[in-house]
């Protein structure tokens, strides 16, 4: 309802006991539509007297138009659009993570069981070269794991093509690729990043009279990123709860409480084709359901020691990272594709070497938590010397492909 006027100054009040905080942004650019039925209200009051404490809209709201004000409110959270984009974005982030995972399993395995040694290392050289390939000339937003810039861009800053379709192309086949050749690097940030792009795409390339104000509306298109970070978590683990923390830590500095009902629903919608899409025995899952029950015992002291370690161990690998960055990001053009060869190659024969590293991670983590399916494995992987050898030739090998 209007406020008064004083002068040249007209003033609107913007309480509203049914909107919420993520309503406010855009109500400023398309403007709020007031019912001609409030100025009748409060014509009314005036005219009775009772115009002194129902000069507020508040009051206004709680009286005549309490129950329109509701059901409209009710009526415009329950937008078809709004649930059918999240659905879509859980289903097609899933289907394009397992499609990943499908492509690197059977390249690798390809590799693996045909190649003889010297075809094993070429292929990974090449297969490096080519990631490199896709970034250098497909697009160079698609470099890195994507978590910085999703960062930035859930700030309301623009990085430039970050979320475009050629970027989103890039990074799934680089990744591919990258991963193909036996390179020590994970998907969940891959993951996250692309599942950024998927939802950039659905709401550009479907019938935009439904879904082209979530990423036009600055409001709406933070929201939708940041479901999508819980989308790639859960594509990337299987964890939708773990995906919706991820997504509030990544947007840590301010995060829409409305956002969370959101981010359950997609990562939900992305876990149903999670699980039905492991049901085919096509790609490794880190999926273990014969654990012991937990008991708390002098063990868990153990878990927490692990834990502060861990911890120290990834700062000291991100400080070796960022060394090398700092040093290869001066090489020019060709010394960058040179030295991604450089490093599949001994990659490539570090794992050769190793019955450990011979296959893929999620493989390995799988075996050592299910050795008594996997007899062959069990005695190396219960060597204490071969697990230390394996730690830090893994660290090494981690530290080398990140530099790429």
């Amino acid at each position: 309802m209007p406020a008064r006027s004083v002068g040249t100054h007209t003033a609107r009040s913007i309480v509203d006991l049914f909107g919420t905080f993520d309503d406010v942004p855009h109500w400023t650019t398309e403007g709020v539509r007031f019912s001609s039925s409030a100025a009748a209200v409060d014509a009314r009051r005036e005219a009775d007297g009772s115009k002194g404490i129902a000069d507020s809209y508040v009051f206004s709201v709680a009286h005549a138009l309490s129950f329109r004000r509701r059901l409209r409110y009710i009526l415009s959270c329950c937008q078809p659009s709004q649930w059918i984009l999240l659905a879509l974005l859980g289903f097609v982030t899933a289907l394009v993570a397992f499609t990943i995972e499908l492509s690197v399993t059977k390249i690798y395995e390809l590799r693996a069981e045909y190649l003889p040694v010297w075809a094993w290392l070429l292929t990974a050289a090449v297969l490096a070269l080519f990631s490199v390939f896709c970034v250098h000339v497909g697009s160079p937003a698609a470099a890195g794991s994507g978590i910085p810039e999703m960062k930035v861009t859930l700030t309301g800053e623009d990085v430039d093509n970050f979320l475009s379709f050629r970027t989103l192309i890039a990074k799934s086949v680089g990744l591919v690729a990258v991963q193909a050749a036996g390179l020590s690097l994970g998907s969940e940030g891959p993951f996250i990043h692309v599942a950024g792009c998927l939802a950039v795409a659905l709401c550009t390339y479907l019938p935009q009279t439904w879904f082209f104000k979530y990423i036009s509306v600055e409001t709406y298109r933070l929201q939708l990123l940041a479901v999508a970070v819980s989308a790639g978590v859960t594509a990337t683990f299987g964890a939708p709860v773990g995906g919706v923390l991820f997504s509030i830590e990544v947007t840590a500095t301010f995060f829409f409480v409305s956002s969370l009902w959101k981010g359950f629903y997609t990562a939900i919608a992305c876990m149903v084709v999670f699980r039905l899409a492991r049901l085919l025995p096509l790609v490794e899952l880190f999926q273990v359901e014969d654990l012991p029950p937990l008991t708390i015992t002098l063990e868990t002291f153990a878990f927490i020691i692990l834990a502060i370690l861990c911890g120290v161990l990834s700062g000291i690998i991100v400080f070796f990272v960022g060394v090398l960055n700092s040093i290869t990001k001066r090489f020019p053009i060709p010394g960058r594709y040179a030295w991604a060869a450089g490093v599949a190659l001994v990659d490539a024969g570090v794992a050769y070497a190793s019955p450990l590293l011979w296959q893929l991670d999620k493989g390995l983590l799988g075996d050592m938590l299910n050795v008594s399916h996997h007899e062959a494995a069990s005695d190396v992987i219960n060597k204490a010397g071969d697990l230390a050898i394996v730690f830090v030739a893994k660290i090494c090998l981690m530290i080398l492909s990140m530099s790429c």
